[in-house]
């Protein structure tokens, strides 16, 4: 195992080209995809990745602070 990577605003076209480019680095870990505008869906339908990677589920939106 590598150096493990999240991406805030994976959705985005900067964050879906950084998670394609952490799934296809060996020595790097797609640990976290994080996009409150997509909550729910897969990374797989959001970047495109396939394989294990693919299934992180992209982060729910944070409840604000009162």
């Amino acid at each position: 195992m590598g150096i493990t990577v999240g991406v805030f605003g994976a959705a985005g076209k900067m964050g879906a080209t950084v998670c394609r480019a952490v799934a296809e680095d060996p020595d790097l870990e797609l640990t976290a995809a994080v996009d409150p505008g997509v909550a729910g869906e897969s990374v797989a339908s959001v970047t495109g990745l396939d394989g294990p990677q693919g299934q992180v589920e992209v982060a729910a939106r944070a409840a604000p602070l009162a």
